[in-house]
């Protein structure tokens, strides 16, 4: 394991540790660590490690800010399946799959394989569903057109 550079600014999502580090995996490599449970950012490849100016370090803090932030309030999953998380739940991979290359166009980091999109988009609405109740799907259309007017302004 490589010898630990420069902090990360957010704590681990996963289990809130403020000890998170990056680190040189490799010649070229750099990626984020939480020494509190192990959990670890993306690989993140820097160009040309003779000429190391600390851009793989920052664009590995970074991919682990982006990746692993802390929610902004707990969400509570309740033990008895609510209207609005049955109706979240019971979205088709065929109906994730739209949204997925929407809200990838608009930024999101998703994968392209289907059970990669689908548990994207299933995780967000879950999270509109407890956030919302019934009132999820209204803020996923609302979503979606902001991302097709951005969209066409280009």
């Amino acid at each position: 394991m490589a010898e630990p550079t420069i902090p990360a600014s957010r704590p681990c999502g996963h289990c809130g540790g403020t000890d998170v580090f990056v680190e040189r995996e490799d010649l070229c490599a750099y990626q984020a660590r939480c020494d509190g449970c192990g959990a670890r950012g993306p690989i993140v490849e820097h160009g040309d490690y003779i000429t190391d100016d600390g851009r793989g370090q920052e664009a590995a803090r970074a991919a682990w800010n982006q990746r692993f932030q802390p929610p902004a309030e707990a969400l509570i999953y309740p033990d008895v399946m609510t209207p609005a998380l049955h109706d979240a739940l019971g979205v088709m991979n065929f109906q994730s799959g739209p949204v997925a290359h929407a809200l990838r166009a608009g930024g999101a980091d998703i994968k392209r394989r289907c059970e990669d999109e689908q548990a994207h988009v299933l995780h967000w609405f879950i999270q509109l569903a407890l956030r919302h109740d019934e009132g999820w799907r209204k803020v996923v259309g609302d979503e979606m057109k902001r991302l097709a007017n951005a969209a066409r302004k280009g």
